[in-house]
């Protein structure tokens, strides 16, 4: 009761420096958008009030708390004040602070857990769970976030098996029970494959398709883990031959093949004409010049000669290209 009638003698000023011990820092923990997080503040001079400071190293993740605050210095006083960096005393053991000009919250300090000497009822023990009941939330093991656990969770595989049975769905058309099971299994084993950053690159297991014809790529399968980098991990790959149906497996848009034709045929009538014109130097009666002319001629009309010309032409434009 004298501890009471003290404090009702004592400022919320008082109060508040009350909760604070030089260099010491002290657990508070507090309730925003339905989540318990913890804080910790020390006091780290007396001079002339008592300055106390958010201890940065204690803080892990916080929504309400940035680094503004772990720059700023608080002072107790008789109301909190944003601006003027206030903090007040709210209740026992617990203080009041601002987080920004038109908002506040209220931290609970741990100090006081053990001190408790009052005995708690059972009615206000079922009080506590209750209240805890309302705000909880599952905690997957291990107790951190991964991809996979989360993509489990989020596909719920055995609540969709269950599901299905208690629906019927395998007297249905939808599926056989073998089917239902299997596709839970398949769910499962997709959800928890490691990411393909997680397995070292001499243990992946990957398959590559045939050559696409049309777009020259091979696809990459991996059989073992789960690709989300592209780059890195490539989805597909160039062919490393060209298709015989593929356009560019021959050179159809180059010139020199569009009038290779033309070429061969004007050439084809050049040789027929020689070799008809060849003809009269075999009538008559024989000079030294007929019979040089006409060896000539033949030679020259014969289509072995155009075509290995058109043909070399041909090669050369090739590979001038490539």
């Amino acid at each position: 009761m004298s501890r009471d009638r003290d404090d009702n003698k004592k400022t919320k000023t008082q109060l508040c420096e009350s909760l604070f011990i030089l260099n010491e820092s002290f657990p508070y923990y507090y309730n925003y958008n339905n989540k318990i997080e913890i804080v910790y503040l020390s006091q780290i001079s007396e001079d002339p009030k008592k300055e106390i400071r958010f201890d940065d190293n204690q803080i892990l993740n916080s929504e309400v708390f940035n680094d503004q605050f772990f720059e700023k210095s608080f002072s107790c006083d008789e109301q909190a004040n944003f601006e003027n960096n206030t903090i007040t005393f709210y209740s026992d053991y617990k203080i009041e602070i601002p987080i920004s000009n038109n908002e506040t919250i209220i931290l609970k300090s741990m100090i006081d857990v053990n001190k408790i000497t009052k005995t708690q009822s059972q009615e206000m023990i079922c009080d506590i769970y209750s209240e805890t009941l309302k705000l909880a939330k599952p905690m997957q093991f291990p107790y951190r976030n991964f991809v996979e656990i989360n993509d489990f969770q989020e596909k719920a595989p055995i609540s969709l098996l269950f599901a299905h049975l208690y629906y019927k769905h395998n007297n249905t058309n939808e599926g056989s029970f073998e089917d239902i099971i299997n596709e839970c299994c398949d769910i499962i084993e997709n959800s928890l494959i490691p990411n393909c950053h997680d397995i070292d690159k001499n243990k992946i297991n990957f398959s590559i398709s045939k050559c696409d014809e049309k777009t020259r790529n091979m696809t990459v399968s991996y059989l073992n883990c789960r690709n989300t980098d592209s780059i890195n991990f490539p989805n597909n790959i160039e062919c490393y031959y060209i298709p015989l149906s593929n356009s560019r497996g021959i050179y159809i848009e180059d010139r020199c093949i569009n009038i290779a034709g033309f070429i061969y045929l004007l050439m084809l009538i050049i040789s027929t004409l020689i070799l008809n014109s060849s003809l009269v130097l075999w009538i008559g009666q024989f000079y030294e010049f007929k019979c040089i002319a006409k060896i000539w001629t033949m030679i020259i009309g014969d289509l072995y000669v155009p075509t290995q010309l058109n043909l070399k032409s041909l090669f050369q434009c090739i590979t001038a290209k490539k």
